[in-house]
């Protein structure tokens, strides 16, 4: 059995964070250093087998002997050190050093139980140097250069962030297979993956186990908010389980890198033929101020987008001609970079489904006003708007936007209502004449305030890149600002969204989620009375887009991100998507008769990573290690075995013992002259 030793530091916290730290693998060998002692007590023993006796005839002979006996001292001297390094370096080959590598504690055994939680996110796939590895490469690198140790473990569970599954592993050469550990385009939640290992140990019922972490601590895949991490210490010392924690940290060079992210694309009728709106974010990291050669392919035909990055975001907007109706799929690409995983991004379309808007409206004018700013074309066979009463709103499975204008429902309005917004859908509430009354999420309308009659209220600052008041695909801006509001109801509580303010930081339009679905709040009325709004030019575009994103749950494409849990059947690739089986890898797939187009998670493109305190305070006071690839390094310091410069050592320190007791010629000895 292989045993290790590590010298721990001050802290209580457990083995230090110095990936120079000298490790063993046999350090019960180190016993063996004792044995370094036997040349000095041997020395003191022949000391006290010869006393001194004090003759005066020979006190002139010392005199004579004085500055060769220096020498001779000097030399007795430099053989005993030589012969206590020689057993030292023998007992510490023995003891097989390590430098680097994951540290045991003091005389502790090798663990029964390793869970090696793998961290496969889009951001593992930065570029790990001038090697061409991928930090996720270098990872599993590493980790079969372990292979030494974990041989002696005798169960090896490996947990990774895109299946989320333990898989226990018969050898730890499958480790380094690339095959089994491929790239992903998803993220990772990491306060779930270490909880989940956690688990594991516990229902392993072993007395010793170790957690191997590796990732490039992405600070959205941490999520150092989480309240997991503030009771993982306390859970932990209850556990009466002996855990350690092995942090390996690959940090990325400091590289340029884009990522590239569809955020809409909606095919409308223009004339006679179709147009295709494509909205796209672009963020640039190190390329602020350069130009950008973006690759649009539209059913495998491709055309150059010249881009210029300013502030190292960008936001696109561009309206493209279709020859016909028919579904189809795209592509945005960026050129190469620091990361491959963020320089795609897919999308797709179909022709437009009906979109149903119900109203319920206190005052009829007020509902007729909505209703024809909801389907403002008669007969339009893509939009539709119905009145309905309060008490009688029947079924919305098929609705896109549900427009609420009066005092918010009560049962049993309020349980449909609430089932639609669970389920994904939006609605628009606008308040009653006398206001008042509960909404959703935890908000409520206030009673009526009236402006001065001199200086009505304006919209101050709106979203102009994202919502229902961004500026058109052309980067026309709507009249928001020509808005006048003369009465509004306030809005109580706190919305997770603003998308416009008044003047006072009032919000005006304002929204919050709800399950699956989304609620909007508008605190005035489109009436003389209230305000300007009934004028059409921002009420329309409004309630339009309102319409098209609530209807986007009904549609046929669907639009996930990678790695989320999906109840359809088998995926077919569709275009240059890769062929692969789950959810792991953005691109285009028809399944259940729809298209499903899976895209990398947002949180994969938001930059930021966590700093060692950071991390450490996340672990509380559980041991831990971390290691720390330095970057341009090709090795992480998992472990290096250097016993043979021990070896080397001991065998200098051997030969020099040996060339100072020759015995010197006679009349050159200890004295001669």
């Amino acid at each position: 059995m292989r045993w290790r030793m590590c010298f721990p530091p001050s802290s209580s916290a457990g083995c230090g964070e110095s990936d120079g730290r000298v490790t063993f693998l046999q350090p019960i060998m180190l016993w063996g250093l004792l044995a370094a002692a036997t040349p000095v007590l041997i020395h003191f023993i022949n000391r006290m087998r010869h006393r001194p006796v004090q003759w005066g005839a020979m006190l002139f002979l010392a005199r004579a002997r004085r500055s060769s006996t220096r020498f001779a001292k000097l030399r007795r001297f430099l053989i005993l050190a030589c012969r206590v390094l020689a057993l030292a370096m023998i007992a510490m080959v023995l003891a097989r050093p390590l430098l680097g590598g994951f540290v045991g504690r003091l005389f502790a055994g090798p663990p029964e139980l390793v869970v090696v939680v793998l961290d496969r996110s889009a951001s593992m796939e930065a570029k790990a140097g001038g090697t061409g590895e991928t930090l996720r490469q270098r990872a599993l690198r590493e980790l079969s250069a372990s292979k030494a140790l974990l041989d002696e473990v005798r169960r090896i569970v490996v947990l990774d962030s895109a299946s989320g599954k333990p898989v226990e592993l018969p050898s730890a050469a499958q480790l380094g297979d690339d095959r089994f550990w491929s790239a992903t385009d998803t993220a990772a939640t990491m306060p779930a993956l270490v909880e989940r290992a956690l688990a594991l140990v516990a229902e392993s019922a072993v007395g010793r186990a170790e957690i191997w972490l590796v990732s490039d601590l992405q600070a959205s895949n941490w999520q150092p908010t989480e309240q997991t991490w503030r009771t993982l210490a306390e859970r932990q010392s209850n556990a009466h389980q002996d855990v350690v924690f092995r942090l390996l940290a690959l940090t990325p060079p400091e590289e340029s890198n884009a990522s590239v992210r569809v955020l809409s694309s909606e095919l409308r009728c223009e004339g006679s033929g179709q147009v295709l709106d494509l909205a796209f974010e672009v963020r640039a990291s190190g390329l602020v101020g350069s130009e950008l050669v973006v690759s649009l392919g539209l059913n495998g035909r491709t055309q150059n987008l010249k881009l210029q990055v300013a502030g190292g975001q960008l936001v696109v907007h561009r309206s493209l001609p279709l020859a016909d109706r028919a579904a189809g799929w795209g592509v945005i690409e960026l050129p190469a970079d620091g990361n491959a995983r963020d320089n795609r991004a897919f999308f797709a379309w179909e022709p437009p489904r009906e979109r149903l808007a119900v109203v319920v409206a206190e005052d009829a004018r007020v509902g007729q006003l909505l209703s024809f700013a909801a389907a403002p074309v008669p007969d339009d066979p893509e939009r539709r708007a119905e009145l309905r009463s309060v008490g009688q709103l029947g079924d919305l499975s098929a609705t896109s936007l549900l427009v609420w204008q009066g005092t918010p429902p009560a049962a049993p309005d309020r349980e449909v209502v609430d089932g639609f917004l669970a389920a994904g859908g939006h609605a628009l509430f606008l308040p009653g004449r006398q206001g008042g009354g509960e909404l959703v999420a935890g908000l409520a309308w206030g009673k009526p305030q009236d402006a001065p009659a001199d200086e009505p209220w304006r919209v101050a600052t709106w979203d102009h890149e994202n919502g229902p008041l961004a500026d058109t695909p052309s980067g026309v801006a709507l009249s928001v600002d020509r808005l006048r509001l003369a009465r509004a109801c306030p809005l109580l509580g706190t919305a997770g969204e603003i998308a416009a303010s008044l003047a006072d930081e009032t919000p005006f339009l304002a929204a919050a989620p709800v399950g699956k679905g989304k609620a909007w709040f508008c605190p005035t009325l489109p009436d003389r009375e209230w305000s300007t709004l009934g004028r059409g030019t921002v009420l329309l575009p409004l309630l339009q887009r309102m319409l098209e994103d609530g209807g986007r749950r009904l549609g046929h494409v669907q639009v996930h991100d990678c790695g989320e849990p999906l109840d359809l059947a088998e995926f077919v690739p569709v275009g240059t998507t890769p062929t692969v089986s789950g959810t792991s890898q953005a691109g285009v797939f028809r399944a259940d008769g729809s298209m499903v187009v899976l895209q990398r998670p947002a949180s994969e493109d938001t930059p930021g990573r966590l700093d060692d305190r950071t991390v450490r305070d996340l672990f509380g006071g559980l041991p831990l290690q971390l290691m720390r690839e330095r970057q341009g390094s090709q090795k992480a310091g998992l472990q290096s075995e250097f016993w043979w410069v021990m070896a080397v050592l001991g065998l200098l320190f051997m030969v020099g013992e040996g060339l100072l007791t020759v015995t010197p010629p006679r009349g050159q000895g200890e004295g001669g002259r």
